[in-house]
């Protein structure tokens, strides 16, 4: 964030760092921002000549919070030091929480209500935070309203790494979630407090490593920057990356104290146990976790940067399989849950052949990408099931699924969100059924993976035939609206 003064002729420069580093999982866990704080002398303007340049400026920082109990004092180490503690709300609010303007928070019915919605008990309480910040640089004195801290700063020129340099370290040792494990709501805690049990214990390391985490931290962003890009792409690549990884939720579940059901899914004779992390990402707008198709179209970031956090995610998603026993096959949910409690769908209706496809396609390319076949083989009878299903769906022999067809094109019209024979949905199972069919075929399944390619192959041939328009393909081949029903309604 930049600042210029006309009058002085000066520019304060304030410098907020989040690190990130790819598949460092100490580095990236750690709640830390490292902030710097520089004046330099600006260019001089066309139509104003500055007064002489000061040698120096006092500069401030001060922080004000609502309901924070704030103390401005020194650590032991003798640094100026800002202390905040505060409750912490633990389910996010968005603007669907808001009703109409001058009703209270939360006065807006959810626009999409549903039992399902209701997956565990009343909401956790809000957590207690402690935040500290830092200065490593000094002297300074106390600002005279008693909220921060002032400090003399030289004007340097631009590059010469004069600069006011702090560390401002958060903590939260509660749970922050409830995940559903094995028919049981459990606490979840954020990743880091395997790591560091205080605030104190973050703000140690923060230190410590703050040369060597913001250089690794520049050195990926200087990758961004030498892209050949405008500057407003790479302003919304920055916004976007940061934004994706403000709504990462990872965290530690309890160690098992007792014997773990099986996994219905593992191969014959192979019990596996359930990991003892959970990790998901909100969708921002409604609060829901990991939807498959979100995380479908965010897969470009796990596979470039951390295919490992995809994974973790694929057993998540496999343990909320359902059967279908009209096909003897399984089918998958849209999410993983809302808080306060994780583990178990929440949106009010299915979209099962897309969800389906989008794992069968994640898989196989994760598995193709990474060269790690273990998570394929670990979820083959899943595979398998899923499979069946998507077969099964295509119940007019037209290559179209007839069955499951409501997607996630929430902001469509019904001729491509609901429609009988949907030619986005018809593309997509055929592409999963093929994807089915190399996953089996690297596990030696070679006879059920040639018939899963026949029967992609004829899918593709059927749409082929009746989809193409010339020069474009069409949304739907069926116009007919008859049986179809809104899910979220029930109405035609």
């Amino acid at each position: 964030y930049r600042g210029f003064s006309r009058k002085s002729g000066l520019r304060f420069e304030l410098n907020i760092h989040s690190p990130f580093y790819p598949q460092d999982q100490r580095l990236c866990s750690l709640p830390a921002f490292y902030l710097e704080l520089r004046v330099n002398p600006t260019v001089e303007g066309r139509w104003h000549s500055p007064d002489d340049l000061p040698e120096k400026v006092r500069v401030f920082f001060r922080v004000r919070r609502p309901d924070t109990k704030i103390a401005v004092q020194h650590d032991p180490d003798g640094r100026a030091m800002i202390e905040m503690r505060y409750r912490c709300p633990t389910q996010p609010r968005t603007h669907y929480d808001e009703g109409p303007p001058g009703s209270p928070p939360g006065s807006a019915p959810a626009p999409e209500s549903s039992p399902r919605e209701s997956v565990g008990g009343d909401s956790l309480p809000g957590v207690e935070a402690c935040d500290k910040i830092v200065s490593l640089t000094g002297p300074c004195c106390v600002h005279e309203d008693g909220d921060g801290w002032t400090c003399e700063l030289p004007v340097s020129e631009e590059g010469s790494g004069v600069k006011w340099r702090l560390v401002w370290v958060s903590h939260v040792k509660d749970p922050i979630a409830q995940v559903v494990d094995d028919g049981e709501l459990v606490d979840a805690k954020l990743l880091y407090t395997d790591e560091w049990d205080s605030v104190d214990a973050v703000l140690a390391e923060a230190v410590r490593t703050r040369d060597e985490r913001l250089a690794l931290s520049r050195r990926l962003e200087k990758l961004s920057d030498q892209m050949p890009l405008h500057a407003a792409q790479r302003h919304l690549l920055h916004l976007s990356h940061h934004n994706f990884l403000a709504n990462t939720y990872w965290c530690k579940l309890p160690d098992a104290s007792k014997p773990r059901a099986k996994n219905p899914y593992a191969e014959p004779g192979e019990h596996v146990a359930p990991a003892r992390q959970w990790f998901s990402v909100t969708d921002g707008s409604k609060g829901y976790h990991s939807p498959l198709d979100v995380e479908y179209n965010n897969s470009l970031w796990y596979l470039t940067f951390w295919p490992q956090l995809l994974a973790m995610q694929f057993d998540q998603w496999a343990r909320l399989a359902t059967e279908h026993r009209g096909s003897g096959g399984a089918l998958l949910q849209h999410d993983l849950g809302k808080l306060p409690a994780l583990g178990r769908s929440a949106y009010p209706h299915q979209m099962p052949v897309e969800e389906t496809a989008n794992f069968l396609l994640l898989m196989q390319t994760y598995t193709r990408w990474t060269g790690d076949s273990i998570a394929a083989k670990r979820h083959l009878p899943l595979i398998r099931k899923l499979a069946a299903y998507l077969r099964w769906t295509d119940r007019e022999d037209s290559g179209y699924p007839s069955q499951g067809v409501a997607n996630t094109v929430v902001d469509a019209g019904p001729a491509l969100q609901l429609a009988h024979q949907q030619v986005y949905l018809a593309i997509k199972r055929a592409a999963a059924l093929r994807a089915a069919a190399d996953l089996l075929a690297l596990s030696a399944h070679l006879e059920e993976a040639m018939q899963l390619d026949k029967t992609a192959e004829h899918a593709l041939t059927r749409i082929e035939a009746t989809a193409w328009r010339g020069d474009h393909y069409a949304v739907c081949t069926d116009e007919s609206a008859v049986g179809i029903n809104d899910p979220r309604t029930g109405k035609p």
